[in-house]
Formats: C-alpha cells, sequence, structure tokens
C-alpha cells in the first residue's frame, strides 16, 4: 500500500478484500499527519455492501469509480478523512483474479480528481495479475484468522483444550483451556512426551502409552478416558480424541488432538452407580423381607389353623382327651 500510495501521489491507500457479501478492510497506509488517530482502526470496523459508498460501487460494477461518479461515499470513514485532514479526492478500483473482483483499493487525496486514461490504465493494470493473487492470499489468511478466532473462542467457551503434538519433535503445544485441564498457567503446557505421561494416574499410564503408541504407529485416530494428577496433587477425570497426520514424506509427523476435563459427569456417574446399587439393596432387602414375612405369616396361619382344629376335637370329644375312660378326675369346687 504503501508503494502504490507514494508512486501515484495519493495521501492514504485502503486495500478492501472481498467477502461473500461485504468488503471488508485488511491493510492502511497513509503518510504521517495525512489521517487522524484511530483512522485505521475505523476502516478495519468499516464494511461496505455492494453498491454501497465508493468501494462498494468499485467492486459491484468491477471498474475504476472516483468522487463525482456517482453514488458518493457518505460513510464514516471519509466523513472522518474530509472533515478533519481536508482529502477531497478519491478514487476506487477493483483487484480482480480468478474470473470477478478479489477486493478494492481505495486511494484518498488531497485534490478532487478527474482521471485521464493513463491513470485509469495503470489502475487497470494494478488491479489485475499479481496484486489479484496478493488479494487472495490476504483473503485466504483474513479467513483463516478469523476461522483460529472463532475457534478458540468456541473452544475456550466449552472447556475444550486443543493440543499440538510433535511427534518428531516430542514437543506438545497446548490451548489455554489444555493447560487448566492439566493445573498449568497458560502457555506453559509444553509437556514432552514423558512428561505428560508422569501426569497420567500411575494406574492408567500403561493404558493410556499403549493407545498412543499404536495410534502413532497405525496412523489410526484414538479416543480414551483416563485420569491425570494435577502439580497440585488433585485428580482428574480427562476424555481426549485425537487424530495423526503424516508430513509429505508419509511419516507420521504430527497429532492434533482435543480433551474435555469429564470429572463431574464421572462424580455424577458414580453418585448414580451408589444410587442404583442402594436401590437395588433396598429392593433386594424389601423382598427378603416380604419373604420372611410370608413365611411367617403362612406358619402362623397354619399353628392357628391346627389350635383352632385341636379346640374343635376337645370340645367334640368333651374332654375325654385328657380323662379318659378309666381316668379318675375331681370336679373342682368354685369358690
Amino acid at each position: 500500500m504503501r508503494t502504490l500510495g507514494e508512486n501515484l501521489g495519493w495521501q492514504v491507500a485502503v486495500f478492501w478484500v472481498a467477502g461473500e457479501e461485504t468488503l471488508r478492510c485488511i491493510e492502511v497506509w497513509h503518510r504521517p499527519d495525512a489521517a487522524p488517530d484511530g483512522f485505521a482502526e475505523a476502516c478495519r470496523r468499516t464494511g461496505f455492501m455492494r453498491g454501497e459508498g465508493l468501494p462498494g460501487s468499485a467492486w459491484t460494477e468491477n471498474r475504476p469509480v472516483w468522487t463525482g461518479d456517482p453514488p458518493r461515499d457518505e460513510r464514516f470513514v471519509e466523513e472522518i478523512v474530509s472533515s478533519e485532514c481536508r482529502l477531497r479526492g478519491a478514487l476506487a478500483f477493483p483487484i480482480t483474479g480468478g474470473g470477478g473482483p478479489r477486493g478494492v483499493i481505495e486511494l484518498l487525496g488531497s485534490k478532487v480528481l478527474h482521471p485521464d486514461k493513463e491513470l485509469l490504465y495503470t489502475v487497470g493494470l494494478i488491479g489485475g495479475g499479481r496484486l489479484g493473487q496478493f488479494a487472495d492470499r490476504r483473503r485466504a489468511e483474513e479467513e483463516l484468522r478469523e476461522a483460529e478466532e472463532r475457534l478458540r473462542l468456541a473452544t475456550e467457551a466449552g472447556r475444550v483444550g486443543l493440543l499440538d503434538w510433535d511427534v518428531l519433535a516430542d514437543e506438545r503445544r497446548g490451548s489455554g483451556a489444555m493447560a487448566e485441564i492439566y493445573g498449568y498457567p497458560p502457555g506453559e503446557f509444553n509437556l514432552s512426551d514423558e512428561e505428560f505421561l508422569e501426569r497420567v494416574h500411575p494406574d492408567d499410564r500403561a493404558r493410556v502409552r499403549s493407545t498412543l503408541d499404536a495410534a502413532v504407529a497405525a496412523g489410526a485416530p484414538h479416543e480414551l478416558e483416563f485420569r491425570i494428577v494435577r502439580p497440585a496433587g488433585d485428580i482428574r477425570w480427562v476424555h481426549a480424541k485425537g487424530r495423526v497426520h503424516r508430513d509429505e514424506k508419509g511419516v507420521f509427523a504430527r497429532v492434533l488432538g482435543v480433551s474435555l476435563d469429564v470429572t463431574e459427569q464421572k462424580r455424577a456417574e458414580e453418585e448414580l452407580d451408589r444410587l442404583h446399587s442402594l436401590e437395588v439393596t433396598a429392593r433386594a432387602e424389601a423382598a427378603e423381607r416380604n419373604r420372611i414375612s410370608r413365611e411367617l405369616h403362612d406358619r402362623v396361619a397354619h399353628s392357628m389353623g391346627v389350635a383352632h382344629q385341636s379346640l374343635q376335637l376337645y370340645e367334640a370329644l368333651g374332654g375325654k382327651i385328657l380323662c379318659g375312660p378309666t381316668a379318675s378326675c375331681t370336679r373342682r369346687r368354685r369358690w
């Protein structure tokens, strides 16, 4: 932008990259004292739809446009420049490549512009070829940066840790969430393979080692749950997933993974198991009590039945069972 602005005699140059719906500023250059403080940030916060303002018109019409060639740009960027820095002229021309506009370069100066054929021919040459490729590359870089920022925000909101393991160098780089999961300050989770395994609970270490070794050897994805012992001594549960990537020679050189602290989930599962066990035990105890109750009931009922039958038989025999035909019974007196 600086080379372009200085060689063509402009005070300000702004590079707008075309997205699906809007133009976004990715680079600003201006001569000293040619733009007010905050101008570059104002440009980066500003977007133009198709046909909106001078840049939007150049994008839509796919040709150079300038002030005096309707529609006139009335957006904040022009207002702040024209009001405070006395910039009156503006030229915008499309950057082409791959069959369509890839962006727009906007130039601002102190004079009202009346473009001639030579200037239009020059900006036509500038807008094609390598500058179009440069616009494509910058747009791809911007989209990658935005995608990385969205990923960072999403993983931090969900407290999902990201891990980049350089297998050949045996170096691990983790995100802030990964450092938090393992109990390290942000930016300090860069453990080697052995240092990482030292953080794994001793009872899970052999299983984790064999799983990771097998994944690297086969180039296969892996997924496992294991316990870690953080530097403070507390034990946490981690659910980890990863995928192995090859380098240009086909060597397994990199592992990208994600981790999630599932300690609370594990505790909830353990509590559910405990409650289920208590429920099963309670049901078994209730069933046993019911069995004993039924058995006692049956025994008592049987005994009562026998007693009742015995009483009926005794009454029917008139007490002969005790006295007998030859027994000598003495009738008790009533006092």
